[in-house]
């Protein structure tokens, strides 16, 4: 038996000699391994240039060593039990640890041969970016992974599976790479590289809809969320994104997004938000988007209706209105709770306690409140002014009809 350290700490191991065949075992924890005596004899420790498993964690002068000896006597040694002397109950215990051994080493095989990355699916119902961790064998398939990414969104009998398609991603700059053209049959592991811990890029699960057709994504190309101004409502639609190539003129661009999103495109205007609260009216049909400033990701807004406003310079034009003032907008979300839960509020106001610097209001209403002046809301006099313009303010009742209790900070 060896301890191998020293006196304040270490490790304990021995080694057994099997005098059925002569060969020595290691006794090591829950490990044993049959060694040769040369393995042994490095453990003795002496001089330099002696060498071991133990011998690089601790060193064999500090080594402490206890010999048993046992009397070799055929007559009274009892012989070690091999497994075929095993009594039945033994045996069942030694298959069923065997079997869970062997399970537990294929399930980890499996583990290392699956790739872990994120997958991100615009929800058509949720209307929220959703973000999963896609798991998959990195003998599986493109088509496989992509109805593996569909279960796991939720998207079953929402949108058809062929609806659906795995393309290259970058969640920081929610930019879209490059698809996977001609890739089904592939595996996934030869399209992301390999099983990796990390990968430099994401996955997204694009949704088109039944009658559209996806449309295949070059690396190097420029991602656009298009927004839709309506100058009659004045107001600015959902984003569409439109993949477009940075070499394209913005003439090719103008019909790619007319296209795309059923617009006509003789009158369109197109203004590129090229950084915050910068406008740039995109006004030369002639120049590329990546001389126009056109990045990896951007943000560009469309108007194709009014004739009489798009005579007028842009930034006289209502159009840059609608736009400066959605710049310049904050929305303010007020989310209705449960009946049940507005039921439990019977006593007055007055009793209630509310945090410092709050605001205790019963909303009848509830939706999106948009205050279009930053500095109106300094102060939680012109807060509650604001609010209620824009809804019905009450004291609770005794059997309230849908309404809310929200406690909104000025902070």
């Amino acid at each position: 038996m060896v301890h191998s350290g020293s006196a304040n700490g270490g490790h304990y191991y021995a080694y057994v000699k099997s005098f059925r065949d002569n060969q020595w075992f290691c006794f090591n924890d829950a490990q044993v391994s049959s060694v040769t005596y040369d393995e042994i004899r490095k453990t003795y420790g002496g001089g330099p240039g002696r060498s071991g498993y133990y011998f690089s964690a601790y060193s064999s002068s500090t080594n402490a060593y206890m010999l048993m000896y046992r009397q070799i006597d055929k007559e009274h040694n009892a012989a070690a039990m091999v497994p075929e002397e095993f009594p039945q109950h033994i045996k069942d215990l030694l298959r069923r640890m065997e079997e869970a051994e062997e399970h537990e080493r294929q399930q980890r095989e499996i583990e290392r041969s699956k790739c872990r990355i994120k997958v991100f699916c615009a929800h058509p119902l949720k209307h929220t970016m959703r973000e999963m961790k896609l798991k998959v064998h990195k003998d599986t398939s493109l088509q496989e992974a992509t109805e593996t990414a569909y279960k796991i969104m939720g998207l079953e009998g929402v949108v058809p599976l062929e609806c659906c398609r795995l393309v290259m991603y970058d969640d920081c700059a929610e930019s879209l790479e490059c698809s996977f053209e001609d890739c089904e049959d592939q595996s996934i592991g030869e399209i992301l590289g390999g099983v990796k811990s990390t990968y430099q890029f994401d996955l997204l699960l694009e949704i088109r809809k039944p009658h559209e057709t996806f449309q295949p994504y070059k690396p190097g190309g420029t991602t656009v969320k298009v927004y839709t101004v309506s100058l009659e409502r004045e107001d600015i639609g959902p984003a569409t994104i439109v993949r477009g190539l940075k070499t394209q003129t913005v003439e090719e661009f103008k019909t790619q997004v007319a296209t795309q999103l059923g617009l006509p495109s003789a009158n369109m205007r197109m203004v590129l938000e090229r950084y915050h609260n910068d406008l740039f009216f995109l006004s030369n049909p002639e120049k590329t988007l990546k001389s126009e400033g056109f990045g990896k990701s951007n943000t560009v807004y469309v108007e194709c209706y009014d004739d009489n406003d798009a005579k007028k310079e842009f930034k006289d034009s209502h159009f840059f209105e609608i736009l400066d003032r959605h710049m310049h907008t904050i929305i303010v979300y007020i989310g209705l709770p449960s009946l049940e839960q507005v039921a439990r509020i019977q006593k007055p106001l007055s009793a209630m306690t509310f945090l410092p610097g709050t605001i205790p209001l019963i909303l009848s209403w509830t939706g999106k409140l948009k205050f279009h002046n930053l500095g109106l809301l300094h102060d939680q006099v012109t807060l509650a002014r604001t609010l209620k313009k824009n809804c019905i303010i009450s004291r609770p009742r005794k059997t309230p009809q849908r309404q809310v209790t929200p406690v909104l900070s000025t902070e």
